[in-house]
């Protein structure tokens, strides 16, 4: 069976959704509704979607089928007039399943075909008007405030079958698979045996892996050239311009406190390659304590900086080593490194920023993290943009693809089923407070600094002198 490409919009009273289905017969079209769950199905088209909220027919339920287009257009009651609909847009989220308690609470619900409900009409060409974004409504009784800076305890790894395996990747849920990851990865990767790694040799060989590339000399030609790549330090992305702009219109959807608004930021809504991206996506539900969502919420700033600093620094036009530099400076993904708090994850952006690409600067580094402020502030919906973009340049990288899949993906998935706009406001503010100084990088770049000015001066003179003897 084939999943159609759909949209889900809403308005106070109906779900609206358009499928698009070409060359199917509307007499054979069959649509079920079981309270929050829909289903739809023409050979050889199925769809099933979980709804944040419950859905009833009552007679007012509509269903037409556009020829010229190939879309099936549907308008479905809400059971409850006015309740908005939350992630009607997370599309991997709505094509989960229920768990089995939540689906076995409600009635079920008879199919819209049936002789009382109204058949599929076909149409000419429609046009359908989109629905706002909704966010969470409430913060929920478990969003405690969470203190990203004091460090914890990293979770216990799952046990192997294989106890000279350990786990790795996102939520600690794979292992066996570093042979090939090492192998197609090796440009990448900067950890030794990574099957019979643990978390303390991976941060070994991580820390060892940056004091080998740092480079003094390197350090200290950049800190003189900075005049150079000043035009990447002055670089806005577009992330910036949509904060303000739903700053100032009043709207708080990027910050977290989740109220409907009337329209949402065009910067935050899914591209058509992006919506076919979430579709793509296996929906999974992910079984993870405390103590490694903190990981998980760390490991997630870590990325980010990745490919904010590729943003900035190819000021948004990727190039073919685009999928190196996110994965390089992420130690997350370089490494398979886990933080237990936020100025592990600093201080691993601030060395490998330093260490490993093009332009190497303090500076830079600190303005790609008013980047990723921006962007967790601006909430899940460009988070997820982010993270498919990511994933869109490792699926068609030769090398980092294996990381995609033991990474990347889960976070899609992740960032929709059960990342919060809270969580990320608060690391947001956490990391906007957060003072980033040249001791984290555990280098002497104080040092080397001055000796940077002092060697300037001393150029500086020479210069001078050597004009004024020339003069005379």
């Amino acid at each position: 069976m084939l999943t159609p490409r759909f949209t889900v919009t809403q308005t106070n009273d109906f779900v609206e959704l358009v499928l698009q289905c070409p060359f199917i017969k509307a007499q054979e079209v069959e649509i079920d509704i079981d309270g929050s769950e829909f289903k739809f199905f023409a050979h050889p088209y199925y769809l099933r979607l979980s709804m944040p909220g419950r859905l009833v027919e009552d007679g007012r339920e509509q269903s037409k089928y556009d020829i010229d287009k190939g879309t099936v257009l549907l308008k479905i009651p809400k059971e409850q007039p006015g309740v908005y609909f939350e992630d009607l847009d997370m599309l991997t989220k709505l094509m989960g399943i229920k768990p089995e308690s939540e689906r076995l609470a409600h009635p079920l619900m008879s199919n819209l075909v049936q002789k009382n409900s109204p058949s599929i009409q076909t149409i000419n060409p429609v046009s359908c008007a989109k629905a706002p974004y909704i966010q969470e409504q409430d913060v929920k009784d478990d969003e405690i405030e969470i203190d990203w800076s004091y460090p914890q305890q990293l979770p216990e790894p799952m046990v192997s079958h294989n106890t000279n395996i350990g786990p790795y990747g996102f939520n600690n849920q794979y292992s066996g698979f570093a042979a090939n990851i090492e192998n197609v990865a090796n440009e990448i990767l900067d950890v030794v045996d990574l099957d019979h790694s643990t978390p303390e040799s991976r941060r070994k060989n991580r820390i060892d892996s940056e004091n080998a590339k740092f480079d003094e000399d390197y350090y200290i030609s950049e800190f003189l050239s900075r005049d150079e790549f000043v035009h990447l330090i002055k670089y806005r992305p577009a992330s910036w311009k949509v904060l303000k702009e739903i700053q100032q219109s009043g709207d708080k959807e990027s910050s977290g406190t989740s109220v409907p608004t009337v329209k949402t930021h065009a910067f935050l809504e899914f591209t058509e390659l992006e919506q076919s991206q979430l579709r793509n996506l296996s929906n999974r539900q992910y079984l993870i304590d405390s103590a490694m969502e903190r990981c998980i919420y760390l490991g997630l700033v870590d990325i980010i900086f990745g490919y904010c600093f590729n943003l900035r620094t190819t000021e948004g036009e990727d190039t073919v080593e685009s999928a190196w530099t996110i994965c390089k400076l992420s130690g997350t993904l370089s490494c398979f490194d886990a933080f237990l708090s936020l100025s592990e994850v600093v201080s691993c952006s601030l060395r490998r920023s330093l260490a490993f690409p093009l332009n190497r600067h303090i500076d830079l580094t600190k303005i790609v993290y008013e980047d990723v402020v921006i962007l967790l502030k601006l909430g899940r919906r460009a988070i997820l943009k982010a993270l498919l973009h990511i994933k869109r340049l490792l699926e068609h990288d030769e090398v980092a693809f294996v990381l995609d899949r033991v990474w990347i993906t889960d976070y899609c998935v992740w960032i929709q089923q059960q990342a919060t706009d809270v969580r990320l406001k608060s690391l947001a503010s956490e990391l906007h407070r957060f003072k980033i100084t040249a001791e984290l990088s555990m280098w002497p770049l104080k040092e080397l600094e001055e000796l940077a000015r002092e060697d300037y001066q001393m150029q500086s003179q020479a210069e001078a002198s050597e004009t004024v003897q020339t003069s005379i």
